[in-house]
């Protein structure tokens, strides 16, 4: 983490810098900054012009007293017109209550991880609540991190969570969010199935979810979910216009199926196949009442002429 300028005029009770010493002298400034949450406290006295003429170094180092919590959530929209991720979070201090009006930094970094960039800078709320929109360039894969420098009480944070993207039929977006490493991520139009690859430290918790949009699935509960080809349970969330589907795992590397399976509409393949069939019959229709007209006018002719 970098240093987090909080200075200006003044100093510690009973320390402040003094150039009494100093012809002309003025009095000093306290310069304070924090690296990952360590205060240190530096003065300078100036001459008259504004020059530093004595550096009074360093007074020494303040820690912070507290470890802060910060949490990082990530939603996800289903339509690719308007495809946004939706940042949430708390920062907490070491009692659990929300740290009020802190700045907070948001960076994002793609499947190389080579370097982050920029989303937004921001301020907690009165209870310690954070959002902001971010619309990525495209679908991949994403790391998203949340951080905060710290103060002279609580130390700093950072959180992290991965998202994955794929589109559908340039029209929906299947999202998956994990905390463990996602990658692989595809879906097989001709078997209704999503596939991904879950990698994470042993001996932790992982848990993902993945977002299809309710255009896509009739009933949810139709869903096959399958970790390393063994079926598992998962939990079902609804919003207004797409289905959550959530689920947990001890990390390593795991391979994850979503059979959609008759939960799925008939989409992709299979609207193809029916606007094939409903044409082939609309073809045959027009052929037909083409044959029936002029079939009934040569009749009308034959009529006439006797």
């Amino acid at each position: 983490m970098g240093s987090t300028y909080l200075g200006g005029t003044g100093g510690i009770p009973g320390q402040n810098p003094d150039d009494s010493q100093i012809d002309g002298g003025s009095d000093g400034e306290w310069i304070v900054f924090f690296v990952n949450g360590t205060m240190t406290q530096q003065a300078a006295a100036f001459d008259t012009g504004g020059a530093v003429e004595v550096d009074l170094s360093i007074t020494g180092n303040v820690t912070a007293t507290e470890q802060s919590t910060l949490t990082v959530s990530l939603a996800c929209s289903t339509a690719y017109q308007g495809y946004a991720v939706n940042v949430t979070g708390k920062l907490l201090d070491g009692s659990g209550n929300g740290v009020e009006g802190t700045n907070l930094l948001a960076a994002y970094t793609n499947a190389s991880g080579q370097s982050w960039t920029h989303i937004s800078v921001f301020n907690t709320t009165v209870m310690g609540d954070y959002s902001l929109e971010w619309v990525p360039g495209g679908t991949g894969n994403y790391t998203i991190r949340v951080s905060w420098g710290g103060d002279r009480n609580l130390d700093a944070a950072e959180a992290f969570m991965n998202v994955s993207t794929v589109l559908l039929e340039g029209k929906y977006v299947f999202s998956v969010v994990s905390n463990s490493t996602i990658s692989d991520l595809a879906f097989n139009s001709t078997k209704n199935a999503l596939s991904f690859t879950l990698d994470g430290p042993s001996g932790t918790t992982g848990f993902a979810n993945f977002t299809v949009a309710k255009d896509l699935i009739s009933n949810p509960a139709g869903i096959k979910l399958f970790l390393d080809g063994n079926q598992i349970d998962y939990i079902i969330m609804s919003t207004p216009d797409s289905w959550l589907l959530y689920f947990n795992y001890q990390q390593s590397s795991h391979g994850v199926s979503v059979d959609l399976g008759s939960a799925a509409q008939p989409f992709v393949g299979s609207l193809v196949f029916f606007a094939l069939v409903f044409g082939t019959i609309a073809v045959v229709l027009v052929i037909s009442c083409f044959g029936y007209l002029k079939f009934a006018r040569r009749k009308e002719v034959k009529k006439k002429s006797d």
